[in-house]
């Protein structure tokens, strides 16, 4: 796609702006906010003991039938876990690939930097020469 302009100050040539028709596929889709939960064993253990102190007779003693005792517990289990883990809202790009992690990143980021002082070396002692 391009747009012809009138000629810039005293020039004889006409200007034309060229944009491009095709959008990248970042910036086609959206990203999604998503909220992830951080386990870690010290947390893990402090969400276990707030089983092993709860009263579990207590819990289903007001109950009559099986669907409120199960409602009552899994809303209760909900209920420690929101308080205990803490979550964390995590960005994801529709081009990013799941399986590299923060790490991975760290490591092919940093080959990537010595394979390019690498190549740059080479070239200087071509030029050298």
């Amino acid at each position: 796609m391009h747009i012809a302009l009138p000629p810039l100050g005293s020039a004889d040539h006409h200007t034309i702006l060229l944009a491009p028709a095709y959008i990248p596929f970042i910036k086609r889709t959206e990203k999604v906010i998503k909220n992830i939960k951080q386990w870690t064993n010290s947390r893990t253990t402090t969400l276990q003991g707030s089983f092993e102190s709860t009263d579990w007779d207590n819990l289903f003693a007001p109950s009559s039938s099986i669907s409120e005792q199960v409602d009552m517990v899994s809303s209760y289990i909900s209920f420690c876990v929101d308080n205990i883990i803490p979550t964390k809202k995590v960005a994801i790009f529709l081009n990013n690939q799941l399986w590299k992690t923060k790490d991975l990143k760290e490591i092919l980021n940093k080959r990537k930097q010595h394979s390019s002082l690498a190549l740059n070396q080479k070239r200087r002692r071509l030029i050298e020469r």
